[in-house]
């Protein structure tokens, strides 16, 4: 169950964070300066090679001024619409 969730997750978070580092206007350096973090983590979890720690995950939502929650909710939120969107 655990990785059909991680798999699921790996589909719409990565679009969520790039969307999030967009509105910024940040480049991945620029993020991950503003969230203390290597860039490369940055390009592996925007790549969906990776899902993020909770400790990284919430570096960059602060850092791209989000909350953790409003990222996890529009995450969830592109999930369902997926889902339904494959019910349809």
């Amino acid at each position: 169950m655990r990785k059909i969730r991680d798999e699921a997750l790996l589909k719409v978070l990565p679009e969520v964070l790039r969307q999030a580092r967009a509105r910024k206007k940040f480049s991945q350096e620029e993020l991950a300066d503003q969230a203390d973090i290597d860039r490369t983590v940055i390009s592996r979890v925007e790549s969906g090679k990776r899902l993020p720690s909770l400790g990284v995950f919430c570096a960059i939502a602060y850092a791209v001024d989000e909350t953790p929650e409003g990222l996890l909710g529009l995450a969830l939120e592109l999930l369902r619409k997926s889902a339904q969107a494959a019910t349809d």
